[in-house]
């Protein structure tokens, strides 16, 4: 009878085994599939740089456990091994924490919330520091032309419109610059620590840094405001001032209008 009873004890538990890898791989597929659709991956997980973004309003619609495996998978890809204390914190973050609230998990990981993304990232510097100096950093990437470029991790569009005829600014978020003082194709990236530009209307150079805090943008936000270059040259900061050195004037002929708007929604794949 003990024999009988050890066997189909053994037989039971091989039986649930089987059932909870079938679970498993079941749920991994839902991961993947949800993976493109929630989460941007914006550089090499070895970079020193943003590593991606989640898009907060489709995350929230998942179910507990997925979001759960979701930041799982995407603490590994950087690198990282979580507790899961760290994911509770970080969905409850996600779901109802402040715009700049920031976790810094093991190995230097980081990951800070914006309106409208949690931003996955490593410092500047990659060891493993506490304190709260550093902010996400985005790739450089190159814009060839006129046209329209999407940025979901930051939710934004990049609408690049030419112009033969005089142009005025539509609303803050647009900028107008003479096209035939820019060389393309152009960058976009963030700022980096330091670096200075000659704003529209003021005189000489500022610290790119002072601007975005004279313009009481928070640096948990500033992700969100990259800089256009043209060439080695920073022509702009997004939604924000062009630099005075192409910017239309009185003798432009040809005009650039440079929009940095909401991305509209349909467009975030």
């Amino acid at each position: 009878m003990v024999e009988h009873y050890n066997l189909s004890l053994r037989d039971t538990v091989l039986q649930t085994g089987e059932i909870l890898r079938g679970d498993d791989t079941f749920l991994d597929t839902i991961v993947k599939q949800k993976m493109k659709e929630c989460f941007r991956l914006t550089s090499t997980p070895s970079a020193s740089s943003t590593i991606g973004a989640v898009d907060l309003r489709k995350f929230r619609k998942q179910d507990l456990a997925i979001q759960r495996r979701l930041l799982e998978k995407i603490f590994w890809l950087g690198g990282s091994r979580p507790s899961f204390q760290h994911i509770e914190e970080i969905i409850g973050t996600a779901h109802h924490g402040q715009t700049g609230t920031e976790h810094h998990l093991p190995l230097g990981l980081r990951v800070v919330k914006s309106a409208v993304a949690l931003i996955f990232f490593r410092p500047w510097h990659r060891e493993n520091r506490r304190g709260s100096g550093s902010t996400p950093e985005l790739v450089p990437i190159t814009i060839q032309g006129i046209g329209s470029y999407a940025f979901p991790e930051l939710g934004k569009e990049l609408c690049l419109k030419k112009h033969s005829q005089v142009l005025q600014r539509e609303d803050k978020r647009s900028l107008v610059l003479d096209n035939n003082k820019i060389q393309w194709p152009l960058t976009l990236r963030s700022p980096q620590p330091g670096e200075r530009f000659s704003p529209q209307g003021m005189e000489g150079t500022k610290k790119i840094s002072r601007f975005l805090a004279d313009a009481k943008i928070s640096k948990y936000e500033r992700f969100a405001y990259p800089v256009l270059l043209s060439g080695d040259k920073i022509i702009a900061v997004l939604g924000l001032r062009a630099a005075s050195n192409v910017a239309a004037d009185t003798q432009t002929r040809e005009w650039l209008l440079v929009s940095w708007l909401p991305l509209p929604v349909g467009k975030e794949d």
